[in-house]
């Protein structure tokens, strides 16, 4: 394609993304000379955002490439903006960062980068009470914090991106009501299935019938021998998610018991819609489920439950690496509203 062509074919667009917002003709300088193909549809969405909110802006040098391994300081991130005249943005080129991601994580790594960049804005390292970040501009993990079934939430941090001063959305305000969606003391004929990712793993999934924190039964998982960290075993049960409101926190508490664990284990809980993921969180990497201690109730939170979804789900994982025996327990699903 003529380079002149397509340049003028990228402004014309623009333009036209400007006017159902009555922009003021002044209000962008564009130019995707220096943006990567693979990008430039998430910068003119940034672009419409910003014109969107009254927010001008002058990306006239903007620079967003690939780079081989973003790092900072010695650590391997997924993007950073570069501190330069004209604004500059590198993203990793790897299939975790950018390649299997989904269009909305996507657009959360440009927009984190381009606040950066564009906006001028730093971090933003503060959470809400049901433990959702206030800003797209945290320092953190940043992906999955909204997605194409979750609209409101979207709306949210793009609003806050463009104008830190948003007030507390409603849903991140603390909740009146509580209720149980499940409470499961684990029989000996249950609804929950073991699954190992690799075959190779020495990891056994039982049902015990000796150890037990209520009833007379719990799930039980051992390893006697280490294996790679990118392997894992897990129990899984599956929920409808009838009655559970878009907006809503659903936190799943369960008890565990540990014996020699070595390695760690962690308990996740996921949202999907249409077989795919729409929301996932872990206690993995924030808290230290190992060692040798007795019934511990953990839990783990989705601070905003999708608008879609059509299953909920919860994981009991065993990490490849470890070794010992772990028991779970009296899982209770709770939901806020």
């Amino acid at each position: 394609m003529n380079h002149q062509n397509a340049t003028a074919r990228l402004i014309l667009f623009l333009l036209l993304l400007c006017f159902p917002y009555a922009c003021n003709k002044d209000a962008v300088s564009v130019s995707l000379a220096h943006v990567d193909a693979q990008f430039q549809q998430y910068v003119l969405e940034f672009i419409a955002e910003a014109n969107a909110r009254g927010v001008p802006l002058n990306i006239s040098n903007l620079v967003v490439e690939f780079n081989a391994q973003v790092t900072i300081g010695g650590i391997p991130y997924c993007g950073q903006s570069l501190s330069a005249d004209p604004p500059h943005v590198q993203i990793t080129n790897s299939s975790s960062c950018w390649t299997n991601q989904t269009d909305a994580n996507k657009e959360i790594l440009i927009f984190h980068e381009l606040g950066h960049a564009l906006l001028k804005r730093p971090h933003l390292d503060t959470d809400f009470t049901n433990g959702l970040w206030k800003s797209l501009m945290h320092s953190g993990y940043q992906f999955n914090m909204y997605s194409a079934d979750s609209p409101e939430l979207r709306k949210y941090y793009l609003d806050e991106l463009f104008n830190a001063g948003t007030p507390t959305p409603a849903f991140a305000l603390p909740k009146a009501n509580s209720k149980i969606v499940l409470f499961d003391s684990i029989p000996a004929a249950n609804q929950w299935t073991f699954v190992k990712t690799n075959q190779a793993l020495t990891h056994q999934g039982t049902t015990s019938g000796s150890v037990f924190s209520s009833s007379s039964h719990s799930l039980k998982m051992e390893s006697s021998q280490t294996a790679s960290s990118s392997d894992f075993s897990y129990f899984v049960r599956t929920l409808p998610t009838t009655g559970l409101a878009g907006g809503s926190e659903v936190t799943a508490k369960i008890k565990v018991k540990t014996v020699g664990l070595v390695g760690g284990a962690s308990v996740a809980i996921r949202a999907d819609y249409q077989g795919k993921q729409v929301f996932f969180s872990t206690t993995q990497g924030t808290v230290d489920v190992s060692g040798t201690k007795d019934f511990t109730e953990y839990s783990v939170s989705l601070g905003y439950f999708p608008e879609k979804a059509d299953k909920l789900l919860i994981f009991l994982v065993l990490f490849g690496q470890s070794t010992g025996t772990i028991y779970f327990d009296d899982l209770q699903v709770v939901n806020n509203y």
